[in-house]
């Protein structure tokens, strides 16, 4: 048996074996025999050494703690003082009530981008980067952002923020730019059986950004195909002459 202190910034966590006896406040505190008291410093997050709902019973404990429960579509934003300090995940979170001044701002993660609810520069926070997709569509681009394979919105030039969840996210990107292409060494027979080589150069770009990246598998190469049936099917309708005139 023993006398313990509790000072004024730390709360105790009176055991009997693995059974919560009590909390115990500032001041002089009698550990009997079997017991353990577990002593926390009010500034930092609660780890439970039991399972928390075995704590939240106690009337007591939950008059001395901010309790935060994040659902699993949902990030919670914890600013101290004014002042972002961390990004909780989905769980129950337990706060020490003290001289601090919390505050939680709850994010739905399936809405938005996540620029586009919460502050730029909280994007520049490790603890934020670790949690989110990044996609970059440049100036001459245009991506689309699929979902679960399915379309979800166009993503302007600018930097694209996403939570990780377990949605399966994919970004596509077209060059809206406009393109050359080659189509060199092609021998063809003309419509008197003559035979000629080609080279030919083409531009493009495109203007119809779904069509390109979803309706075509490998749009470059089969626009190089399409290009090659042109070539033939326009010089095999003429004689070389006509070929030489035009």
């Amino acid at each position: 048996m023993r006398f313990v202190t509790i000072s004024r910034h730390e709360v105790g966590l009176l055991f009997r074996g693995k059974s919560f006896v009590g909390v115990r406040l500032e001041g002089w505190h009698w550990v009997g025999w079997g017991q353990r008291l577990l002593r926390y410093d009010r500034t930092s997050l609660l780890v439970s050494p039991v399972d928390l709902s075995i704590l939240l019973e106690d009337e007591n404990f939950r008059a001395e703690v901010h309790l935060l429960e994040v659902k699993d579509h949902e990030r919670c934003l914890e600013y101290r003082d004014g002042n972002f300090h961390n990004l909780l995940l989905p769980g129950r979170h337990v706060y020490w009530k003290s001289g601090i001044d919390y505050d939680f701002r709850m994010v739905d993660t399936r809405k938005d981008e996540v620029g586009a609810v919460i502050e730029p520069e909280l994007l520049t926070k490790h603890v934020v980067l670790a949690q989110v997709h990044r996609y970059d569509v440049a100036t001459h681009e245009t991506g689309l952002l699929l979902i679960d394979g399915e379309l979800k919105q166009k993503l302007s030039a600018g930097r694209h923020y996403f939570w990780k969840t377990v949605q399966h996210l994919k970004v596509l990107l077209a060059d809206l730019r406009v393109q050359t292409m080659e189509v060199s060494g092609q021998e063809i027979l003309t419509k008197d059986r003559v035979g000629i080589r080609l080279n030919f150069q083409l531009q493009y770009r495109i203007t119809d950004v779904e069509r390109a990246l979803l309706e075509v598998s490998d749009m470059p190469r089969q626009l190089y195909l399409l290009v090659q049936l042109a070539l033939r099917s326009y010089v095999g309708t003429r004689t070389l002459d006509e070929l030489l005139s035009d």
